[in-house]
């Protein structure tokens, strides 16, 4: 075998066997696997920032539902002081009224009191001041009917 058998044959065995197609495409193949590798870390890349769009809409839900209950316990307490308000005020009119009607009785008991009979178990009514009163704010009053309920 001389030296341009063996050229040939290892000639048309890079034909055959595609050595000699490696070769001429080893740059579109090698261009190819940076392509497909630069395509794994774009899809990377996308699946992160889907994970990370999720997640925000996550927060974004649960913030809504955290404003809607604060919402709602504001609401309660704006309620309930409105509720605390009126008792106060209903209370403070209570009380009013109770110390008037207190005021009326502690006069009524001290009318009553000076027209207390002196002579006890007789026919014979003696009251110290009569049937009329001559006091400041009370002048002119029959004291029977003061000392009556209303």
């Amino acid at each position: 075998m001389d030296w341009t058998q063996i050229i040939i044959a290892v000639i048309s065995g890079l034909f055959v066997g595609g050595g000699l197609m490696l070769i001429l495409t080893r740059k579109e193949v090698k261009d190819g696997k940076a392509a497909e590798n630069m395509q794994k870390v774009v899809d990377s890349m996308q699946k992160s920032l889907d994970a990370k769009d999720r997640i925000i809409e996550e927060q974004e839900q649960r913030r809504k539902e955290l404003k809607g209950d604060v919402d709602k316990k504001d609401a309660k307490i704006d309620e309930l002081q409105r509720e605390k308000s009126e008792m106060r005020d209903r209370f403070e009119k209570e009380k009013s009224e109770m110390r008037d009607k207190i005021d009326d009785l502690s006069t009524k008991f001290a009318v009553a009191s000076m027209m207390r009979c002196i002579k006890l178990k007789c026919d014979d009514r003696d009251p110290p001041f009569g049937s009329i009163v001559e006091l400041t704010g009370l002048k002119d009053i029959d004291l029977v009917s003061l000392s009556k309920p209303n």
